[in-house]
């Protein structure tokens, strides 16, 4: 993911960062140095590390597959399942 260094790209990150405080949190670690609440949930600083990331946008659009539940979220005309 890029994120420009202007207004909009802050904007942008700033809404990344809400949406995963909300909806993300709960099980998941979120900074570079969190545990995951949850044993089945992996800390966001590893999936890089095991799935390739330009891969993950299109996962998430169409409901990747997981060992644990997770809430839906729509943006714009796309569901996406987090």
């Amino acid at each position: 993911m890029i994120v420009l260094a202007t207004p909009a790209g802050a904007d942008l990150k700033d809404k990344g960062a809400a949406l995963v405080q909300e909806n993300c949190v709960r099980c998941h670690g979120i900074t570079a140095e969190d545990c995951s609440l949850s044993p089945q949930a992996i800390p966001f600083r590893f999936p890089g590390r095991l799935y390739p990331i330009e891969s993950l946008e299109e996962a998430l659009a169409e409901g990747i597959k997981v060992a644990h539940e997770m809430p839906e979220l729509y943006s714009g005309r796309t569901k996406y399942w987090l």
